[in-house]
């Protein structure tokens, strides 16, 4: 499983700082092996610079309310999954 998404904050703690924060393949937080890949792989190809720090994005949960108006040929099931397959 590789990086998914990955969003980068120039000078996060002040000058020369760099935070990565990583989604797995998934779009699901990254597990402690993908960032330390992460973190290795800049590390190794970076020839001078920036202290990087490497992190995983944290789940925010949501409450979400839709009125569905159903298509002929849809169920409500249906489209509720397509809903959750979609959202992330």
């Amino acid at each position: 499983m590789g990086v998914g998404g990955v969003r980068v904050i120039p000078r996060w703690n002040g000058p020369l700082t760099v935070k990565v924060i990583i989604i797995d393949s998934n779009g699901k937080p990254a597990s402690q092996e993908l960032i330390d890949n992460v973190f290795n792989h800049i590390e190794a190809e970076r020839p001078f610079g920036a202290d990087v720090t490497v992190v995983s994005a944290k789940p925010v949960e949501l409450n979400i309310s839709v009125n569905l108006v159903l298509t002929d040929g849809y169920t409500e099931q249906q489209v509720k999954n397509y809903i959750r397959q979609n959202i992330t």
